[in-house]
């Protein structure tokens, strides 16, 4: 990812951010699964193009339901 040109958050070493002048794309990894949102479709749909040549992946499509416990024992 750092190829190109995310930049890993020191606060949560899972979420990766990329910022090319108006354009956002924000990626969070989990294991093997992956959520990827941004500002712009054509660059999304571009890195989403990328990552299939790199790996062997499939798109699930539109996030339905994300749960995060952020609890703090």
């Amino acid at each position: 990812m750092r190829q190109y040109g995310f930049v890993q958050s020191y606060s949560d070493y899972s979420l990766f951010t990329l910022h090319r002048g108006k354009i956002q794309i924000n990626m969070l990894v989990y294991v093997d699964d992956l959520i990827i949102a941004g500002n712009d479709i054509a660059a999304l749909e571009f890195f989403k193009a990328y990552l299939g040549v790199c790996f062997r992946m499939k798109d699930l499509g539109v996030l339905n339901i994300f749960q995060w416990n952020n609890t703090i024992s």
